[in-house]
């Protein structure tokens, strides 16, 4: 197949640390074209999205390739007396350079470059317009991945305020974890879960991924949109939000503990104007994943459904 694209990405990874990953769009903006370095072994993206066909909602493979992998780099490279390092730190997740220490037993992992073709090309949450279609793209998403839990026993496992164009972070619910993986706390850190921060604050093992997690991340992505979206980068409100993701792991976790507890004061009260409106769903959808009783996708359904109604009722009077 051949796709003509725009050579300008609509999507780059910024961070030092990744899997290169970036994204561009076919001319006729019906198909993404994705570029990453992902692992050989395990179930792949390709694998997941192949096993996902079918289910309404979730983006659809269209085709791939690969284009080389480090091991095309390496392999006739001598590195018998290269210095390895690795990072010492009380905090495994995020060191710093200061904190290195040479390795003298390094572990190579091989990669390769793939060349994923998904469609259709979709949109970030926060382009929403209205507060209607901010309501119903989260809610539509929620939906899309209960049908991946209950009809195909796949989690998302990195649920962002981004577009919904992958499931390089997926796994099969209930697989034990790989001892690779012990330590490595995948996702994007602004709508990390509190258990799996909790357990990496402590430098244990993460814990399998449940259908839990995932509510609880979409729960973050209404409250950042809810607090953020109608600001600026360089507000007090916005910049408080930042403890979620920047320094420590032990420090995103209190941050957003303290956030659950203190909910009025930390979280209701830093809605932005046009959001207010959405603070009772905001309650709701906290009672419900930190209540007394397991969160359930149709709670969390049937209180986005009972908003849009309401906000739906308001604008046709």
């Amino acid at each position: 197949m051949e796709f003509e694209i725009n050579p300008n990405p609509f999507f780059m990874v910024g961070t030092l640390v990744t899997r290169g990953t970036i994204c561009f769009e076919t001319l006729d903006r019906s198909k993404v074209v994705k570029y990453s370095w992902v692992r050989i072994l395990g179930k792949s993206e390709i694998d997941f999205l192949q096993h996902a066909h079918g289910i309404e909602g979730v983006a659809e493979y269209v085709t791939t390739d690969v284009i080389c992998t480090m091991g095309d780099y390496l392999k006739e490279l001598n590195f018998s007396n290269a210095s390895f390092w690795k990072m010492r730190s009380s905090d495994p997740f995020i060191s710093k350079a200061e904190d290195a220490e040479e390795s003298k037993n390094p572990q190579l992992r091989d990669r390769e470059l793939s060349r994923i073709v998904i469609t259709p090309h979709g949109h970030s949450l926060r382009s929403s317009k209205t507060i209607m279609e901010f309501l119903v793209v989260i809610r539509d998403a929620i939906v899309a991945h209960r049908r991946l839990y209950v009809e195909k026993k796949i989690l998302h496992g990195d649920i962002s305020d981004g577009m919904l164009i992958d499931l390089d972070h997926a796994e099969m619910a209930g697989a034990p974890q790989h001892a690779n993986d012990n330590f490595s706390l995948t996702g994007t850190m602004k709508f990390m879960v509190l258990e799996r921060l909790q357990y990496a604050s402590k430098s244990k093992p993460t814990i399998n991924r449940t259908f839990h997690h995932d509510l609880e991340s979409f729960f973050c992505v209404f409250i950042v949109g809810c607090i953020t979206y109608e600001r600026g980068k360089k507000s007090e409100e916005v910049i408080d939000l930042q403890n979620w993701f920047t320094g420590t792991i032990k420090n995103n976790y209190v941050a957003k503990q303290l956030a659950v507890l203190a909910f009025e004061e930390d979280i209701l009260h830093k809605f932005s104007t046009k959001f207010l409106s959405l603070k009772p769903l905001a309650t709701e959808l906290r009672t419900i994943l930190f209540g007394e009783h397991e969160p359930e996708y149709e709670k969390i359904i049937k209180a986005f459904n009972n908003t849009i109604e309401e906000v739906r009722g308001k604008i046709n009077q």
